[in-house]
């Protein structure tokens, strides 16, 4: 990576702190039309497939007994 194509670290953190608010609103839309239970079992699944598919990248990183 070079200079031009770097980030300034305040230019991420501000994009994941927009990421986590937008995340907090989805939930609190789904808690309002389906119920904490129903909004924190799709918030769930979806989370575990987000980790099937990141999975994979970061594997090489794991313990070898993982």
């Amino acid at each position: 990576m070079n200079d031009e194509t770097m980030i300034p670290m305040s230019a991420l953190r501000a994009a994941l702190k927009m990421r986590a608010v937008a995340y907090a609103h989805m939930f609190d839309v789904m808690r309002e039309h389906l119920g904490e239970e129903k909004a924190q079992e799709i918030g769930q699944e979806a989370t575990r497939r987000l980790g099937q598919d990141m999975g994979p990248n970061f594997a090489k990183f794991a313990p070898n007994d993982l």
